[in-house]
């Protein structure tokens, strides 16, 4: 459905929901860089929904965009969103409390708890599902998530029996306990493992333990409890060519993306919640309601095995310690991110699937006063081959890491274990790269050849210059 708002306008009444709670000068001018940013990103056609950051008692709510595009409802402050892997964070903490209550041991076999459970994941234990290093496969990977196969599947009724059954039959990826690897299946398990220690549903368990306790009132399970306030999600098909200059809604046509059934326990995918209740969450995670989860729970669950905690990922940004967790399904995107020790929280929902995870770090960085790029606008051009070539070469930045630029089907730029990044062509000296959300800018001598290259991305600079040995083989 084309979109017929008059963009400025509209931007407009967005801007008067959001909301500004400053306790002191400092909090209010980056309150407004805030409120700048995101508007932008908006602007632009990169972010549709809720942003909510903290710091400490002071609080920037912004809501943008369309929570129903057909029905003309707006995003507010308090409309909910399917939280995908969020979810992760509550089955964590469910099956935690599960284990205080006596009702179950992590050190138990995941097969205690499942019917007619295959022999090979007998020696698989709830630890290790916990800390996604049981050999479960992982669905998503095998169905191709947003691929027709994917939706064929995922829209068919009772979706987390199935998601079992399916994999039942698969040996594992390795052996339990051996190594890390991010396993949806897993969380389903555990959901699974909830209802049948608990004797309860998952639903009426994570209110009763969980979401009641905390007072997150807006916040349930897919399927099960009410949600009228719940965003629909949209899917766009923009080109690079579309997307850097930027688009409004009015450009493009958003679909409405066809409604999963994520039947309960679906453990790894399966709650709606609100930014307000997710900052309950997060402040809890920062030592409120002691009660609920105690200092130790916590140290508990913020142990990172291999960067991945009881249903977070335990990952330093900015040089400062940071716990976190991602959310992806078709039409809804959700970023949560805490620095414990700057009291700081960054919540970020999107009800358009459109990239954010640079969102979220740079509105990070404006709570924190770290470095960030504004928001960036360019069009894309063609170059001439001669053009292509007189980049092609071996970069070394001050650190010793070589950087290679050369053609692989497009312009990349390579270092060798860490990143292959496609090049898109702003100028000839000038490129756009979406790996790191970053430009590149190359310095042409007088013959025509880069003799440096800086790789701007994450608000910093990281200047390479040019050696004459060539590129190592096997780079690209």
């Amino acid at each position: 459905m084309r979109i017929l708002c008059v963009f400025g306008a509209l931007l407009a009444v967005l801007l008067s929901s959001s909301s500004v709670r400053a306790a002191d000068g400092d909090w209010a001018a980056r309150a407004k860089q805030l409120v700048a940013y995101a508007s932008a990103m908006y602007g632009l056609g990169r972010f549709n929904g809720v942003v909510l950051v903290a710091r400490g008692d002071d609080v920037y709510r912004g809501a943008f965009g369309y929570a129903n595009i057909e029905k003309r409802v707006l995003n507010a402050n308090d409309t909910q969103f399917e939280i995908a892997s969020l979810s992760k964070m509550f089955t964590a903490i469910a099956i935690l409390k599960l284990r205080d209550a006596g009702k179950l041991r992590l050190s138990d076999s995941i097969c205690t708890y499942i019917d007619s459970c295959p022999a090979a994941w007998r020696p698989v234990t709830i630890d290790e599902v916990l800390h996604h290093r049981s050999g479960l496969p992982d669905y998503e990977d095998s169905l191709e998530i947003d691929s027709p196969a994917y939706f064929a599947f995922m829209t068919a009724p009772d979706s987390s029996k199935r998601i079992v059954e399916r994999e039942k039959p698969l040996p594992l990826d390795f052996p339990p306990g051996s190594k890390f690897s991010y396993s949806n299946t897993g969380y389903v398990v555990l959901g699974f493992i909830v209802e049948r220690a608990s004797r309860e549903t998952i639903a009426r368990y994570l209110h009763e333990t969980i979401f009641g306790p905390a007072g997150m009132n807006d916040t349930g399970v897919i399927g099960v409890d009410p949600s009228p306030r719940l965003a629909t999600g949209y899917t766009v098909k923009t080109e690079w060519g579309q997307r850097l200059p930027g688009f409004t809604l009015e450009d493009v046509h958003a679909s409405p993306v066809p409604a999963l059934s994520l039947t309960a326990p679906e453990g790894d995918a399966g709650i709606f919640s609100t930014a307000g209740d997710l900052l309950t969450w997060a402040r809890i995670m920062l030592g409120a309601k002691p009660a609920l989860v105690s200092a130790e729970e916590r140290a508990e669950i913020l142990h990172g095995v291999e960067g991945y905690g009881d249903g977070w990922m335990i990952r330093d940004a900015f040089g400062l310690p940071r716990f976190l967790h991602t959310g992806e399904l078709p039409g809804y995107l959700s970023n949560v991110m805490v620095f414990p020790t700057v009291g700081t929280i960054s919540i970020v929902l999107d009800n358009l699937d459109t990239p954010m995870n640079a969102f979220t770090r740079d509105v990070s960085a404006i709570a924190i006063g770290k470095p960030y790029d504004p928001p960036f606008s360019g069009a894309l051009v063609t170059l001439t081959p001669a053009q292509d070539a007189a980049l092609f070469g071996r970069y070394k930045q001050a650190s010793g890491e070589i950087v290679c630029v050369a053609m692989d089907g497009t312009l990349l730029a390579a270092s060798t274990p860490r990143y292959k990044a496609g090049l898109l062509p702003l100028a000839p000296d000038r490129f756009y790269m979406p790996l790191a959300s970053g430009l590149v800018t190359f310095t042409l001598g007088s013959n025509g050849v880069a003799s440096q290259m800086n790789l701007r991305y994450n608000g910093e600079d990281h200047v390479a210059s040019r050696v004459e040995a060539p590129c190592p083989a096997g780079t690209l």
